[in-house]
């Protein structure tokens, strides 16, 4: 949920003025971001029947106010998206969507997908192609 400037910026202005009289703690976090891997890791158990296909993606941290990545979650997440139209649709799996995580010095972008294992790689190939990695080109944009 997104606050308003209006509403935000009152409810700023109330919280540091009820916390004023707080005495400082004297400590600072000094914020590194993390390195990241790639890579893939594959766990199969004969007992599920459906597959879980997660494409995961550096992303802003939480400290930013960067609008774009919950534009792509938007377009990419929900009934009318792409990943709907192009995947769940196509009937290739039956859920599949992108969520973002933002934490205070990381953030990640995931697209997932709940398929048979049979069709678990056929789903990456409906992603849009760009003549570049993947990774690289969602990584440009976020």
């Amino acid at each position: 949920m997104r606050l308003d400037a209006s509403l935000r910026d009152a409810l700023i202005a109330q919280v540091e003025a009820l916390t004023a009289a707080w005495p400082p703690s004297g400590t600072t976090r000094a914020l590194a971001v993390p390195q990241v891997r790639s890579g893939v890791a594959k766990e199969q158990i004969a007992r599920f029947k459906q597959q879980a296909l997660m494409i995961c993606f550096p992303a802003p941290a939480g400290q930013t106010d960067d609008a774009r990545i919950h534009v792509l979650n938007n377009i990419l997440s929900g009934d009318n998206s792409r990943i709907y139209w192009e995947v769940i649709q196509q009937g290739l799996c039956p859920q599949a969507g992108a969520f973002y995580l933002d934490y205070s010095d990381v953030g990640v972008f995931v697209l997932y997908a709940l398929c048979e294992p049979q069709r678990v790689d056929a789903v990456p190939q409906r992603a849009p192609r760009t003549g570049q990695s993947d990774q690289r080109y969602w990584a440009d944009r976020l």
